[in-house]
């Protein structure tokens, strides 16, 4: 799952055109369930803070939080 995950974070500002932040909201949350999930929350979220994945917060609400902000900067 994390190369498919990783390919899903598209980049700051660019959010996937077929869904709404409330849909990616929903994926991210369903994400969170499962370990692999997990790993690409954070997988996005070290990209778009460029921070180390070794060094990101657990993974959780604030994070898809920031990951939604990134990837949806105007809504």
């Amino acid at each position: 799952m994390g190369l498919q995950g990783r390919e899903e974070s598209r980049g700051p500002g660019q959010a996937d055109p077929t869904k709404t932040r409330a849909e990616r909201a929903q994926q991210l949350a369903e994400l969170l369930k499962t370990p692999a999930g997990r790993e690409v929350i954070v997988a996005c979220y070290a990209r778009y803070t460029g921070t180390r994945e070794a060094a990101c917060p657990p993974a959780g609400l604030l994070m898809i939080q920031t990951v939604l902000g990134y990837e949806y900067p105007s809504t």
